[in-house]
């Protein structure tokens, strides 16, 4: 079932709240490992959880949040896929996910990292993946400029 307009707009902000605390999805901060620092961002996003939810668990939030980022997942694969079969600009997949460009700052945790190599550092190879991406998803948005994801 599709979130209505007022569950979209409390899960966007959801969504922010959740991007500034690094320690629950940024698996390069140094605070991802701090158990302590985790739990402090779980109840902080909890909080927030709460005001749409308001007896919400910490269990559903995991849920929630980890619906959210499957989805973002999924889309993400569709359109890397799409983009790498030799496909024209007007050809790639467009994301259908309401909030696509609201979890976009998850690209770099759900990029696989590349094999090992004697020519490049996985992390080189990486880079070059997420810039990639993110010139197929300009080159897309430039050459269908009138589309706008609803919020």
């Amino acid at each position: 079932m599709a979130p209505s307009k007022q569950e979209k707009k409390f899960l966007l902000e959801l969504i922010d709240v959740y991007r500034s605390l690094p320690q629950l999805w940024n698996v390069k901060s140094d605070c991802y490992s701090d158990r302590n620092k985790k739990e402090m961002g779980y109840e902080t996003l909890l909080q927030k959880f709460r005001d749409y939810y308001p007896e919400g668990t910490k269990e559903e939030l995991k849920k929630k949040i980890n619906s959210l980022r499957t989805s973002f997942r999924k889309e993400l694969k569709k359109f890397k896929d799409s983009s790498r079969s030799g496909a024209g600009a007007e050809e790639i997949y467009e994301p259908s996910l309401w909030c696509f460009d609201a979890l976009f700052f998850l690209i770099d945790t759900e990029t696989p990292a590349s094999s090992r190599s004697t020519i490049q550092s996985s992390e080189e190879g990486q880079n070059e993946e997420v810039s990639e991406i993110l010139s197929i998803l300009y080159l897309a948005a430039f050459n269908d400029s009138c589309t706008a994801y609803p919020t």
